[in-house]
Order: structure tokens, then sequence, then C-alpha cells
């Protein structure tokens, strides 16, 4: 399955309070995306795959591949990838 890469801007807050209270203050980020679409000649809905605290997985692949068969197309976000993160779990 091949998609496209889309960069996201986004920023690195230190912690909540800084992402509520200062978000210009937050260090800028890019954060990394895929964009799979099905052949078609019209509009078509978009489905969001956003990974939980374990980062995406193979299981996020699997549910982008499945909508992707429906006619669906789908966007992958990795948040942790560029941020060098491979879980939040212990956070």
């Amino acid at each position: 399955m091949e998609g496209l890469n889309v960069d996201v801007p986004s920023a690195n807050p230190l912690n909540y309070h800084q992402a509520v209270n200062d978000p210009g203050g937050c260090e800028p980020v890019v954060v990394d995306g895929k964009l799979f679409l099905p052949p078609a000649d019209r509009p078509l809905p978009l489905v969001m795959v956003v990974p939980g605290s374990l980062g995406v997985g193979d299981n996020h692949v699997g549910h982008a591949e499945t909508l992707l068969a429906a006619g669906y197309a789908v966007f992958v976000l990795d948040p942790f990838g560029p941020r060098s993160v491979e879980s939040t779990v212990a956070n």
C-alpha cells in the first residue's frame, strides 16, 4: 500500500500547561502523516487514523487498508516518530 507523505506543522510543549497557556512558546516540530487515496473521480470521505500511546503499529495500517478498500480516503498520523517517542504509556 503506497501513500503520499504529508508534513503536518505541530509543536512540542514542555507540558500541558504550556500547551494551553503559551502555545506560541512551544518548540515547532513537523510530524509525519501518510495519505492514502482510492481511485475516484469524486470527492471522498476521509478517515483519520490516529495512534494511541504506543504509536503507529501494524493494526493501524490494517485499518487503513480496510478503509481504503471500502472507498475511503485515509490519513494515518504519526505524531511520535519525528519526536523520537516510542511510547507514552509510562508518562
